[in-house]
């Protein structure tokens, strides 16, 4: 690996030195490894605890509050009946990572989520 164009070091030659990374670069491929340790970090820091029967799905159970959150690669849901405990997860989600909110989920993994409040049902459906 060489060293990004335009950075330069002082007494850097180009060619026996070793550079440790303070953090993963985009597109390497130890990238998704190096993520999944961050977030299996800060989650249990903010109260969840991953289920063992899916490392992938992290649960938050406190004063009648539940949050399931499912991760898949860097996608995120939270899915709660209290808007106010979805809001102080995604407040502290902010306060460690650039996040990008896409609101309630309409569209998840491929398959379309269409949601009616008034009758209570949840309809999934997905492009042929």
């Amino acid at each position: 690996m060489r060293k990004p164009e335009g950075v330069e070091f002082e007494g850097y030659e180009g060619t026996s030195w070793v550079l440790q990374l303070l953090k993963g670069l985009y597109g390497i491929k130890q990238g998704p490894r190096i993520w999944s340790v961050k977030l299996h970090t800060v989650l249990p820091e903010i109260g969840f605890k991953r289920l063992e029967s899916d490392h992938s799905v992290f649960n938050y159970e406190r004063d009648n509050v539940k949050i399931i959150v499912p991760v898949h690669v860097d996608d995120l849901l939270l899915a709660s009946k209290s808007p106010d405990a979805i809001q102080i997860v995604k407040n502290e989600l902010k306060a460690r990572f650039k996040i990008h909110d896409q609101g309630p989920t309409s569209f998840l993994l491929g398959v379309k989520l269409e949601r009616d409040r008034q009758s209570r049902t949840i309809s999934l459906s997905q492009p042929a």
